[in-house]
């Protein structure tokens, strides 16, 4: 079973590699790993951040009063912090403009996404119509 999980993402990989050449592009599989690597580290962070601020609304206030949540919350950001870490190690192995491509493209996404919800938002409210929130 995990013989084939291995096989299957070298199978991945040599289509990355054969997609590559076939452009006249360099691939560079170190650098891919890197960047996976980081944006897994990053979606970390986030989703337990997210779940911390969640946990301790569930259980009633802006603090966690209990000491079950407040060790709970305490454990989950030692790993964010581990992560942190590690993103950052992540991050000095790739060069500093493909921190900033990507940088760009979070924020382009950021932006997209607020534009997304004000057009939504118009809509709800009558100031767009549905045809004309497509254009």
């Amino acid at each position: 079973e995990i013989a084939r999980v291995f096989r299957i993402a070298r199978l991945f990989r040599l289509m990355h590699e054969a997609r590559a050449k076939l452009r006249g592009k360099a691939y560079n599989a170190e650098v891919e790993e890197h960047m996976r690597k980081y944006a897994i580290l990053v979606g970390f962070v986030k989703a337990h951040t997210g779940a911390q601020q969640e946990l301790v609304q569930y259980f009633g206030s802006c603090q966690p009063d209990a000491p079950e949540v407040a060790r709970c919350c305490l454990e989950s950001q030692i790993s964010v912090y581990q992560a942190m870490c590690l993103c950052v190690e992540e991050a000095g192995e790739m060069d500093d403009w493909l921190m900033d491509e990507a940088r760009a493209c979070r924020e382009g996404l950021s932006i997209a996404q607020e534009v997304e919800k004000f057009v939504l938002e118009a809509c709800k409210k009558g100031v767009l119509s549905e045809s004309e929130s497509k254009e």
